[in-house]
């Protein structure tokens, strides 16, 4: 019978995802979810839904009785309480994007940097074969005759 083998972790490899998804938090790895969450269409429509059945609900009273009559004050107190968490939590996300994306440019202007050198290095190299090239081609012209 075959061993299962157990879903690790994955240890990122890139050092901004090591430090923005690795070492996250809880709190962090919460706020991005609730921030995916709250940023899609589907909650948009299923809260778009369900808002326009509590009104279709309380103002018409079609299988139930008022539980929220117009202006609908507990529904205000729902949304606000809702608002008052969302704005937190999608800001939250926000810095950490907005911090996940400094470092990346600071590990890309590093690598950039290292690349030059590299570049830099190599052309030298480049230079110097060509010198020692010529300076062959010259020997072997010289000694051509002996």
């Amino acid at each position: 019978m075959p061993a299962v083998a157990s879903r690790a972790p994955i240890a990122h490899v890139h050092p901004v995802n090591r430090k923005q998804i690795d070492e996250a938090t809880l709190g962090q790895r919460t706020a991005e979810q609730m921030a995916r969450v709250i940023g899609s269409w589907r909650f948009l429509i299923v809260q778009s839904t369900l808002l326009a059945a509590w009104i279709i609900f309380n103002t018409y009273a079609l299988f139930i009785e008022h539980w929220d009559p117009a202006p609908f004050i507990l529904l205000n107190l729902m949304l606000s309480f809702q608002a008052a968490y969302t704005g937190p939590v999608l800001l939250i996300a926000a810095n950490r994007s907005a911090e996940r994306d400094r470092l990346l440019m600071e590990h890309e202007a590093l690598e950039i940097e290292m690349q030059q050198a590299l570049l830099n290095e190599n052309t030298n190299l480049t230079r110097e074969i060509h010198q020692l090239t010529t300076e062959v081609h010259e020997w072997m012209r010289q000694n051509e005759g002996r």
